[in-house]
């Protein structure tokens, strides 16, 4: 009921778009425009995944070669290496 009366006050377009989506009255363009947020939002996910997937491959591969200096970055990171920062000012 709030939706029609402030449609037919000729309620500004932001307001009766944000009610639809809250309400679930989705018009063509409404789901147009999810539905491409979502494709968005995949697409980029899938991007990221791919480019983690590449990063441990080479890590892995350095790893099993020998190399035994790379660079842990990142939350998954072991305690002692997120400890030494050279360039971190300790107080004295």
């Amino acid at each position: 009921m709030a939706y029609r009366a402030a449609y037919g006050a000729h309620a500004s377009r932001q307001l009766l778009r944000r009610w639809r989506w809250f309400l679930h009255l989705w018009t063509p363009g409404d789901r147009t425009r999810f539905d491409d947020a979502i494709q968005k939002g995949y697409t980029d996910y899938l991007a990221r995944q791919a480019e983690s997937a590449a990063y441990l491959r080479a890590l892995n591969a350095a790893i099993k070669a020998g190399h035994k200096h790379f660079t842990w970055r990142g939350p998954y990171a072991p305690p002692e290496a997120k400890n030494k920062n050279p360039n971190k000012r300790r107080n004295r």
